[in-house]
């Protein structure tokens, strides 16, 4: 820092408190948008027992969404082999790709199920036979 004029150390200091105030906004964003990340997180999967409320929410690529006219109906009774156990313990079945969760099916049970919802990406059932 010898030899700069009291002009330069201002216009240098100027700039160090710049760059801190800086990080220090961004630091401020940051825990913020972890914050708003964490809520969003707890609004989906904390004291939701419905689907619907986005439990499952699948991205936006390709699937049935948009419209597109799904395998199943509510009501309709289907015979389906559960593929995998979904994070809230229900199976995970498939119908021409469609996805169907199972209250209370395990993994490789052969189940016939009645749909009692039917989503935009996924379907939920419950076990009949």
């Amino acid at each position: 820092m010898a030899g700069l004029t009291k002009g330069a150390m201002q216009t240098f200091l100027y700039h160090i408190r710049r760059y801190i105030s800086a990080a220090g906004m961004k630091a401020k964003a940051l825990v913020l948008k972890q914050k708003e990340n964490k809520v969003k997180y707890m609004d989906q999967y904390e004291g939701n027992d419905s689907y619907s409320e986005g439990g499952y929410r699948g991205g936006r690529r390709g699937g049935f969404g948009g419209g597109a006219p799904k395998p199943v109906s509510v009501g309709d009774e289907v015979e389906v082999k559960i593929e995998a156990v979904a994070s809230k313990g229900d199976g995970i079945a498939k119908k021409d790709g469609f996805v169907i969760f199972i209250k209370g099916a395990k993994e490789g049970d052969q189940v016939k199920a009645r749909i009692t919802e039917v989503k935009e990406r996924f379907a939920v059932g419950e076990i009949i036979s």
